[in-house]
């Protein structure tokens, strides 16, 4: 209980939390179901090609932390936070429409820095707002939000996919994650926070 009573103290921290519930979903369905199909079965490339993609994700994560991660004080987290996430989902909204194995590399590395700001952003929030005592009860309130539903994702992203076409279902999901995180910025507490 004293989590909750944490989390409903500071508005980024659970609004964030439910967001991320349901973007989660259809970012790790991007992700874990889709690009696989969208680089080895769809444009049938060699498997080092999916290999070469994942490590541009990771490796515009190290660019992201390199550049961002000692940084003490952090201005506008909300918006650079949340910007991060979108500029991840506007590269995967990209990826259906590019063939160029390079290009796809490419915006799997951009991906990764988007990811990679919120992330780092993310962390250090939960490390400066929630006090030591209540910080575990608080985590296991974050990872629950954020992976509960991930199971019934994957399922529902690979019928989907089944049913719409995967381009459709990628397209559709980065427009979903796209309007949730700029309905998020609507929100004062999000937009605002430093």
């Amino acid at each position: 209980m004293e989590g909750v009573l944490v989390l409903k103290s500071h508005p980024w921290l659970w609004i964030t939390i439910l967001v991320f519930s349901f973007v989660n979903i259809c970012y790790a369905g991007i992700i874990v179901v889709l690009i696989p199909w969208l680089f080895n079965v769809h444009h049938h490339f060699e498997a080092y090609v999916y290999g070469l993609g994942m490590a541009a994700s990771g490796g515009g994560a190290v660019i992201a932390a390199l550049l961002f991660g000692g940084r003490e004080r952090w201005h506008k987290r909300g918006l650079l936070a949340y910007g991060g996430v979108l500029i991840s989902g506007i590269a995967l909204l990209i990826m259906p429409f590019i063939s160029w194995a390079p290009a796809l590399i490419f915006l799997m590395a951009i991906e990764g820095f988007g990811m990679m700001i919120f992330g780092l952003i993310w962390e250090t929030s939960l490390q400066e707002l929630v006090p030591e005592e209540a910080f575990g009860r608080v985590a296991s309130l974050d990872m629950l939000g954020s992976f509960a539903l991930l199971p019934l994702g994957y399922v529902v992203v690979g019928w989907l996919a089944n049913v719409i076409g995967g381009e459709i279902t990628i397209i559709t999901l980065a427009i979903l994650v796209l309007i949730t995180i700029g309905l998020a910025l609507a929100v004062p507490s999000i937009r605002r926070f430093d």
